[in-house]
């Protein structure tokens, strides 16, 4: 698992060392120049010339790399084990999800370490890298609690099962999709963290896919568990109503 991990993590890594290495050239250095670089003086340049503030964003975009890739990690589809009946979902979705978990990163880490116009930035704002740094931690603690509220009955919306049972206890008594609401949520810090749009185009198709997987995955559910049109009643698809915080417990129901 973990060395999956760390693959996933590296080629992100390898990525951003590309994109470095582009936006360098783009910046004004000539191709034979380019190839006259040394290798060690080029990081040893880039590790002095950048701030700590890039560096503190650089190691937060890292840091939720590794967890994203350890909590996503879907080898051998253990998953999928004693579940059968399968939820439509978009199969373009998986080259999607890739794209944008592996993009994030290279738009993140390069933006954090050059700046560079390739990453079409809106603004260098430091007040905003640290808010958007803040709702992205708070947005990763709430994917983590989620998807271990979820447990077993997790299945990945582009390889989605119907569960043994739905989920109403945690983040889930107060929303239906907390997965996704964290996961948008924290493409959303990082957006005001770097002022990147390309980590904005991510986060609108990131959020197209998720509603498109929610409906078929509420249309699922409806069908196999009749309790969960009173569940969908008294809850939001991805942004928690208010009321729920202040209504008095309701007695957990069970579909078996």
């Amino acid at each position: 698992m973990y060395r999956s991990t760390a693959k996933t993590v590296l080629r992100s890594f390898l990525g951003v060392c590309l994109l470095i290495g582009g936006s360098v050239w783009i910046r004004g250095a000539t191709e034979e120049a380019m190839f006259q670089v040394d290798p060690l003086g080029f990081f040893a340049n880039l590790v002095t010339s950048v701030s700590i503030d890039g560096w503190i964003g650089t190691a937060f975009a890292l840091v939720m790399a590794f967890i994203s890739a350890h909590f996503y990690n879907h080898r051998g589809r253990a998953y999928a084990k004693g579940k059968a009946e399968k939820i439509a979902s978009p199969g373009s979705f998986r080259f999607v999800y890739r794209y944008i978990q592996l993009t994030t990163i290279v738009a993140a880490v390069g933006t954090y370490l050059t700046h560079a116009r390739l990453f079409l930035l809106i603004h260098q704002n430091l007040f905003l890298m640290y808010l958007g740094l803040a709702i992205a931690a708070l947005a990763m603690a709430l994917f983590v609690t989620a998807k271990l509220n979820l447990g077993e009955h997790y299945s990945p919306c582009f390889d989605s099962f119907v569960p043994r049972d739905f989920i109403q206890e945690g983040l889930y008594k107060y929303v239906r999709h907390p997965i996704y609401m964290a996961n948008i949520l924290l493409l959303t810090g990082m957006l005001i963290s770097t002022g990147s749009l390309w980590i904005g185009l991510n986060l609108v198709l990131l959020s197209v896919y998720y509603i498109r997987a929610a409906q078929e995955e509420e249309s699922a559910l409806e069908k196999r568990f009749p309790d969960y049109r009173r569940y969908k009643a008294r809850t939001h698809m991805l942004i928690p109503s208010l009321k729920l915080f202040f209504r008095p417990k309701y007695r957990k129901q069970v579909s078996h």
